[in-house]
């Protein structure tokens, strides 16, 4: 069984496994799955009221089935129904078991769209469906149940509750019709039941926190208390139910709905009928007991019910027994009434008469016959054995009782008890007492006197043994003494061949006569075979007995692969020489026989093979080597030498080759009687070199884009037969040696790998960076005179780290006339939005590059008009 632990997330984190034999005896609540859906109905959940017909079911079959907790409770709140379930209902766990975490037992994935109806914005999945038609024979129709579950505590409030729903379909008594009405609703609301709505925190009132109170009879975390489902009818018509459960989200945890038996009832009329007297049985006995004829509602109506029924039967009303009415009621406010057959002693031997009452039990017309049988009631006779006298023995006394009504007791004085015999041995005159009395408490009293005399005979007790055994018989009450068998003394030493009965006659006061017999059980016929007579050493053979009840086997030579089976009736040696076995085996009368058998073993030579995979490889090679040996004994011993300085004594043992060349391979295999061979296989194993890749990148491994082409050499050691270059921008080449050029920036990884003659391969890897270069280009003139040509002061450039720019023209006396710090922005000649006179300005230019490398440009720019 596998067991899990539940968390908040929904996630399964903890297995361990077991094995169960036998459920712990504190799991009361068993489940059986044999029934059809058709008998869990009519015989496990309809009760009086009601008729079924057209029962359904979808889901799986392992997912319903009726349960009974027996005599033993539990917290559910009743005892026997129906258990429908999104997993298995006789699955590991047991419903039966201690309170415990599980994962869920996956059901078919079935669907039900009332299900669905319940949560729209979630999948239905696992649901088990029972549905049929049924006739209400009165107003209402209701029914008791408990929804359980494994998404309890820890999913309240989550998008995983399990659904379940009771839908009813068929005419509304107050207009219309119901479609699918869900009746599985908390008390006197429209509340439907759910893990949300029933909780510790919500509606506690209706729910048991069974994982909390350390449950040991139900396996669900938590359950709700005994509900009852009820909807109002019409009598005598048709309607649809459909009682149906199902995982919601997923299919984790499971959830069931218990049903109780017998409650789907539709309030008509029940009747029973018990004794007065409840040993009779349901009898009426003159001058004995009555028989109370019982009739129940289902609920009580709020004004006096009456029941007509017809009286028949060949007892006559109010001459065999009391008169009754052809009716009863039930009072308002009340849910049953009785009516008593009170049989009359008429003292006519008149045999078994019959009262039968025939009950209207609903609106619908439907009855049910009442029979009584009244009995006559006989006088009670009590007869018993005889006066007697005994010389020291002893006496039999019994009692036998005619008449009367059954059962009978009896009650002896002198602390003999409530037996109907007894054989009393008392030492003075003793007057023993019996009084019996029957079912009805009438009662009779008889004695029986015991006269003792002085003397008595005591052959001593029967004694069993096996055959050629002795034992000795001793005598005792008297002073002289007589044995069938010829002794003339107490003691009377016997070894029968078979059963024997011997006489005793003492003498004394009082002579006495008595017996003794000796059972002989004969010996068991042992005997013992083997189911090879002739083996290899080491071959398995198994050894039978016969004839006997227990055993003990024993070998001579002693034999080891014996222990632990001596006591087996069929145990399996592997006897390393030849071996005779005894067996010594007992019966159930503790008589012993014995047998022997040889077991022939001949030394064998096996033939030592073996294979490995693979024979050849690239170092460091890992080969896996497999024994072949032909015949090798059970228990034989194996020793291996790789050729690389190391051994192993397993049968298949690996072997890690770390540096090339060839390897020679050795093995030995030992049987148990020291017997072995050696296979050598030299050169078995062949390791190739491998490799090493290196690369030279020249000039280096950081260039910029300006210099952007760079030489690939191989200088591997291993002499590569050949190459692949990928150069971490999509380009790759098969030669040892090239030169490749980068079209853009950015930082690559190259990966070399090659591969020798062997087919031995290596990689390595490096990384080189082509990097963005810097420029700015500042023109020395230009001429802002708005002919379009050279009209502004403008700079070109790349590189430049955005962010880090600035430029400021000053002029010839130190003045700043033009800041910026934006490459695209231009100096158009202009000062406080007049042209600057002509000249020669200074300008002082500073940026970073992308290598955060600080560049500072000082110069002038001349004005031309």
């Amino acid at each position: 069984m596998k067991y899990f632990i539940k968390t908040g997330t929904r996630k399964l984190i903890l297995a361990c496994f077991m094995q169960i034999a036998i459920l712990p005896s504190f799991a009361q609540l068993t489940v059986n799955t044999s029934f059809t859906p058709t008998q869990l109905v009519q015989n496990v959940l309809v009760g009086a009221g009601v008729t079924v017909s057209n029962v359904t079911y979808a889901g799986m079959s392992g997912s319903i089935g009726s349960f009974t907790t027996g005599a033993s409770p539990t917290n559910l709140g009743f005892a026997d129904g129906i258990i429908m379930s999104t997993g298995l209902v006789n699955g590991s766990p047991a419903i039966g078991s201690p309170v415990s975490n599980f994962a869920s037992n996956i059901n078919s994935g079935l669907t039900d769209a009332d299900l669905q109806a319940l949560i729209p914005t979630y999948t239905v999945m696992d649901a088990s469906v029972l549905q049929f038609d049924f006739v209400p024979l009165s107003d209402t129709i209701k029914f008791k149940y408990v929804f359980g579950s494994e998404e309890y505590p820890e999913f309240v409030g989550s998008s995983f509750n399990d659904v379940f729903g009771f839908f009813v379909s068929g005419p509304n008594p107050a207009g219309g019709s119901y479609s699918s009405k869900n009746i599985a609703l908390l008390p006197n609301s429209t509340t439907p039941v759910t893990i949300d709505n029933v909780n510790d925190g919500n509606n506690a009132i209706y729910y048991v926190d069974n994982e909390g109170l350390n449950g040991q009879t139900i396996v669900y975390d938590g359950f709700t208390k005994v509900l009852t489902a009820w909807c109002l009818v019409v009598p005598c018509v048709q309607y649809h139910i459909k009682l149906a459960v199902g995982d919601c989200g997923d299919q984790s945890f499971d959830s069931g709905v218990f049903l109780k038996k017998n409650s789907f009832s539709g309030g008509a009329v029940t009747v029973t009928q018990y004794p007065t007297v409840p040993t009779v049985g349901n009898n009426a006995i003159e001058g004995c007991n009555d028989i109370t004829v019982h009739f129940t509602l289902q609920s009580a109506q709020s004004s006096n019910y009456p029941i007509s029924y017809g009286i028949s039967g060949t007892a006559t009303n109010g001459v065999d027994y009391t008169t009754i009415s052809n009716s009863v009621m039930i009072p308002a406010g009340q849910t049953s009434a009785d009516v008593v057959i009170h049989p009359l002693v008429d003292g006519i031997t008149e045999g078994t008469e019959t009262v039968i009452l025939t009950v209207q039990t609903s609106i619908c017309g439907n009855t049910t016959d009442v029979v009584v049988n009244i009995q006559d009631n006989t006088p009670l006779v009590l007869n018993t054995a005889n006066d007697t006298t005994i010389c020291g023995g002893q006496a039999y006394l019994w009692a036998s009782t005619a008449g009367g009504i059954t059962p009978y007791t009896y009650a002896w004085n002198n602390g003999l008890g409530s037996g109907t015999s007894y054989t009393v041995t008392p030492t003075s005159t003793t007057n023993y007492m019996v009084t019996v009395t029957d079912a009805c408490a009438n009662t009779v009293t008889e004695s029986i006197l015991v006269n003792a005399g002085v003397g008595m005979a005591e052959a001593g007790n029967d004694i069993t043994l096996c055959a050629g055994q002795t034992t000795t018989l001793v005598a005792s009450g008297g002073t002289a003494y007589v044995w069938s068998n010829g002794p003339q003394s107490a003691i009377n030493p016997v070894t029968p061949t078979s059963t024997t009965t011997y006489f005793v006659t003492a003498t004394g006061t009082c002579s006495g006569y008595d017996s003794v017999t000796v059972f002989v059980n004969p010996l068991p016929t042992i005997t013992a075979t083997g189911s090879l007579g002739n083996i290899l050493m080491g071959e398995p053979v198994t050894l039978t007995a016969s004839g006997g009840n227990t055993y003990m086997w024993s070998g001579n030579p002693y034999d080891a692969s014996l222990n632990g089976q001596a006591n087996s009736a069929s145990p399996i040696v592997t006897p390393v020489f030849t071996t005779v076995y005894t067996v010594v085996g007992t019966d159930v009368n503790g008589c012993t026989g014995t047998a022997s058998v040889i077991v022939i073993v001949t030394p064998v030579f096996p033939e030592v093979n073996f294979f490995a995979n693979p024979i050849s490889g690239c170092e460091p090679l890992l080969v896996q080597f497999t024994d072949s040996t032909i015949k090798a004994a059970p228990g034989a011993s194996y020793h291996w030498d790789f050729g690389n300085g190391t051994t192993s004594d397993m049968k298949n043992p690996m072997a890690l080759y770390t540096d090339n060349g060839l390897y020679d391979v050795s093995l030995t295999v030992l049987n148990p009687g020291g017997y072995g061979m050696t296979l050598n296989a030299p050169a078995y194993v062949e390791v190739f070199p491998k490799p090493v890749a290196i690369m030279q990148v020249l000039p280096n491994r950081q260039v910029t884009i300006l210099e952007n082409t760079l030489g690939f050499f191989d200088q591997s050691i291993g002499n590569p037969v050949q190459w692949s270059w990928n150069f971490g921008d999509g380009g790759t080449s098969d030669q040892s040696h090239l030169y490749y050029t980068y079209a853009d920036t950015g930082t690559y990884e190259v990966e070399f790998a090659i591969m020798n003659e062997y087919g031995c391969t290596d990689t390595t890897y490096t990384s080189v960076t082509v990097r963005p270069e810097s420029y700015l280009f500042v023109p020395n003139a230009f001429t802002p005179n708005g002919d379009g040509k050279n009209d502004v002061f403008y700079l070109q450039g790349q590189g430049i780290l955005e962010g880090t720019y600035f430029i400021r023209i000053f002029d010839r006396w130190g003045e700043e006339i033009f800041f910026s710090n934006n490459t695209e922005n231009s100096w158009d000649g202009t000062y406080k939005g007049k042209p600057a006179p002509l000249g020669a300005y200074i300008y002082y230019i500073e940026f970073l590059d992308f290598e955060h490398h600080i560049h500072t440009l000082k110069g002038s720019v001349e004005i031309y008009r």
